[in-house]
Protein backbone atom coordinates (compact mmCIF):
# COMPACT_ATOMS: atom_id res chain seq x y z
CA UNK A 1 0.00 0.00 0.00
CA UNK A 2 2.90 1.96 0.69
CA UNK A 3 4.54 1.76 -2.87
CA UNK A 4 0.82 2.50 -4.24
CA UNK A 5 1.10 6.01 -2.37
CA UNK A 6 4.72 7.37 -3.62
CA UNK A 7 3.37 5.44 -7.08
CA UNK A 8 0.12 7.78 -6.98
CA UNK A 9 2.32 11.07 -5.56
CA UNK A 10 5.22 10.53 -8.51
CA UNK A 11 2.09 10.60 -10.73
CA UNK A 12 0.54 13.89 -9.57
CA UNK A 13 3.68 15.48 -9.84
CA UNK A 14 4.71 14.42 -13.47
CA UNK A 15 1.18 15.53 -14.44
CA UNK A 16 1.56 18.46 -13.10
CA UNK A 17 4.29 18.94 -14.43
CA UNK A 18 3.74 18.01 -18.13
CA UNK A 19 0.37 20.33 -17.43
CA UNK A 20 2.86 23.27 -16.47
CA UNK A 21 4.44 22.84 -19.92
CA UNK A 22 0.80 22.38 -21.96
CA UNK A 23 0.29 26.40 -20.33
CA UNK A 24 3.51 27.68 -21.27
CA UNK A 25 6.92 26.41 -21.92
CA UNK A 26 8.61 28.91 -19.44
CA UNK A 27 5.78 27.62 -16.40
CA UNK A 28 6.67 24.29 -17.30
CA UNK A 29 10.44 24.95 -16.60
CA UNK A 30 10.02 26.90 -13.87
CA UNK A 31 7.69 24.37 -11.93
CA UNK A 32 10.29 21.77 -13.35
CA UNK A 33 13.41 23.48 -11.43
CA UNK A 34 11.33 24.02 -8.45
CA UNK A 35 10.32 20.45 -8.16
CA UNK A 36 14.13 18.72 -8.90
CA UNK A 37 15.43 21.40 -6.55
CA UNK A 38 13.12 20.25 -3.94
CA UNK A 39 14.10 16.64 -4.38
CA UNK A 40 17.66 17.46 -3.97
CA UNK A 41 17.79 20.15 -1.29
CA UNK A 42 15.57 16.85 0.47
CA UNK A 43 18.33 14.54 -0.49
CA UNK A 44 20.89 16.92 0.20
CA UNK A 45 19.81 17.47 3.70
CA UNK A 46 19.26 13.40 4.62
CA UNK A 47 22.58 12.52 3.07
CA UNK A 48 23.81 15.03 6.28
CA UNK A 49 21.47 13.53 9.03
CA UNK A 50 22.66 10.21 7.79
CA UNK A 51 25.97 10.85 8.06
CA UNK A 52 25.85 12.40 11.41
CA UNK A 53 23.77 9.11 12.45
CA UNK A 54 26.29 7.18 11.10
CA UNK A 55 29.06 8.70 12.94
CA UNK A 56 27.01 8.07 15.80
CA UNK A 57 26.63 4.49 15.57
CA UNK A 58 30.71 3.94 14.95
CA UNK A 59 31.33 5.77 18.09
CA UNK A 60 28.76 3.54 19.95
CA UNK A 61 28.33 0.26 18.25
CA UNK A 62 24.78 0.43 17.19
CA UNK A 63 23.72 -0.77 14.07
CA UNK A 64 22.75 1.30 10.75
CA UNK A 65 19.10 0.55 9.81
CA UNK A 66 19.53 1.86 6.46
CA UNK A 67 16.24 3.56 4.98
CA UNK A 68 15.99 5.06 1.18
CA UNK A 69 13.34 7.88 1.96
CA UNK A 70 13.46 8.00 5.22
CA UNK A 71 16.10 8.90 7.92
CA UNK A 72 18.38 6.42 8.83
CA UNK A 73 17.53 4.37 12.35
CA UNK A 74 20.28 3.23 15.08
CA UNK A 75 19.67 0.61 17.02
CA UNK A 76 21.24 -1.63 19.19
CA UNK A 77 22.87 -1.41 22.76
CA UNK A 78 24.36 0.97 24.73
CA UNK A 79 25.74 1.86 28.62
CA UNK A 80 23.36 -1.99 29.30
CA UNK A 81 20.34 -0.19 27.83
CA UNK A 82 18.65 -1.22 24.45
CA UNK A 83 18.84 2.05 22.51
CA UNK A 84 16.46 3.37 19.41
CA UNK A 85 17.73 6.56 17.48
CA UNK A 86 14.87 7.86 14.99
CA UNK A 87 13.96 11.05 13.76
CA UNK A 88 10.39 11.40 13.62
CA UNK A 89 8.55 14.16 11.61
CA UNK A 90 5.34 15.78 10.64
CA UNK A 91 5.10 12.40 8.29
CA UNK A 92 5.11 10.25 11.59
CA UNK A 93 1.92 11.59 13.11
CA UNK A 94 -1.09 9.52 12.59
CA UNK A 95 -3.65 10.84 10.16
CA UNK A 96 -6.27 11.64 12.53
CA UNK A 97 -4.22 14.38 14.37
CA UNK A 98 -3.33 15.70 10.88
CA UNK A 99 -7.15 15.56 9.91
CA UNK A 100 -8.28 16.48 13.10
CA UNK A 101 -6.56 19.87 12.85
CA UNK A 102 -7.33 20.04 9.23
CA UNK A 103 -11.08 20.60 9.76
CA UNK A 104 -10.49 22.99 12.49
CA UNK A 105 -11.89 21.13 15.37
CA UNK A 106 -8.39 20.86 17.19
CA UNK A 107 -5.95 23.93 18.08
CA UNK A 108 -2.95 24.74 15.43
CA UNK A 109 -0.75 23.81 17.61
CA UNK A 110 -1.48 20.13 16.24
CA UNK A 111 -0.09 21.08 12.71
CA UNK A 112 2.77 22.43 14.72
CA UNK A 113 4.67 19.07 14.62
CA UNK A 114 8.33 19.27 13.70
CA UNK A 115 10.85 17.17 13.30
CA UNK A 116 12.70 15.75 16.07
CA UNK A 117 15.14 13.43 17.67
CA UNK A 118 13.86 10.61 19.73
CA UNK A 119 16.14 8.99 22.26
CA UNK A 120 14.34 5.19 23.47
CA UNK A 121 16.04 2.91 25.74
CA UNK A 122 14.32 -0.03 27.31
CA UNK A 123 14.83 0.70 30.98
CA UNK A 124 13.54 -2.66 32.91
CA UNK A 125 12.47 -0.31 35.70
CA UNK A 126 8.85 -1.28 38.09
CA UNK A 127 7.04 1.63 36.71
CA UNK A 128 3.08 1.37 36.60
CA UNK A 129 2.45 5.05 34.74
CA UNK A 130 4.12 7.06 32.78
CA UNK A 131 6.90 9.02 34.97
CA UNK A 132 8.10 12.47 34.02
CA UNK A 133 12.42 12.16 34.60
CA UNK A 134 13.15 15.51 33.84
CA UNK A 135 12.08 18.37 31.00
CA UNK A 136 12.96 16.39 28.32
CA UNK A 137 13.01 13.00 29.23
CA UNK A 138 10.06 11.03 30.04
CA UNK A 139 9.45 6.99 31.31
CA UNK A 140 6.69 5.04 30.71
CA UNK A 141 6.75 1.21 32.27
CA UNK A 142 8.43 -0.42 29.36
CA UNK A 143 11.45 2.41 27.63
CA UNK A 144 12.64 6.04 28.73
CA UNK A 145 12.37 8.58 25.97
CA UNK A 146 14.54 11.33 25.27
CA UNK A 147 13.29 14.01 22.96
CA UNK A 148 15.92 16.12 21.27
CA UNK A 149 13.10 19.26 19.42
CA UNK A 150 15.64 19.44 16.79
CA UNK A 151 17.04 17.03 13.79
CA UNK A 152 20.88 16.96 14.95
CA UNK A 153 23.63 18.54 12.68
CA UNK A 154 26.54 17.85 15.22
CA UNK A 155 27.15 13.61 16.25
CA UNK A 156 28.10 15.10 20.02
CA UNK A 157 24.62 16.47 20.49
CA UNK A 158 22.91 12.87 19.95
CA UNK A 159 25.92 11.30 22.29
CA UNK A 160 25.66 13.70 24.76
CA UNK A 161 21.69 13.25 24.74
CA UNK A 162 21.93 9.48 25.23
CA UNK A 163 24.17 9.81 28.19
CA UNK A 164 22.39 12.12 29.88
CA UNK A 165 19.25 9.43 29.34
CA UNK A 166 21.90 6.29 30.60
CA UNK A 167 22.20 8.53 33.57
CA UNK A 168 18.68 9.74 34.45
CA UNK A 169 17.97 6.37 34.06
CA UNK A 170 20.32 4.81 36.56
CA UNK A 171 19.54 7.93 38.76
CA UNK A 172 16.05 6.59 38.77
CA UNK A 173 16.26 2.93 39.65
CA UNK A 174 18.72 4.05 42.45
CA UNK A 175 16.06 6.25 44.00
CA UNK A 176 13.86 3.17 43.41
CA UNK A 177 15.96 1.47 45.20
CA UNK A 178 16.32 3.76 48.13
CA UNK A 179 13.00 3.70 48.54
CA UNK A 180 12.01 0.29 48.54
Amino acid sequence: MRTAGWLLLALLLLFAVGFSFLIHPLMGLFNLSLVVGTFWWAARRKKKVDCVLAEVARQTDLRVERHRLAYNILRGTFQGFETEIRICGTSGASVGTQLTALSGDAAWSTMDIRNVTTIRMKHGLPLQKKTRLSSRIVATPTEAVLVLPYIPQDPNDVLVGMRQLARRINQHARTLRAAS
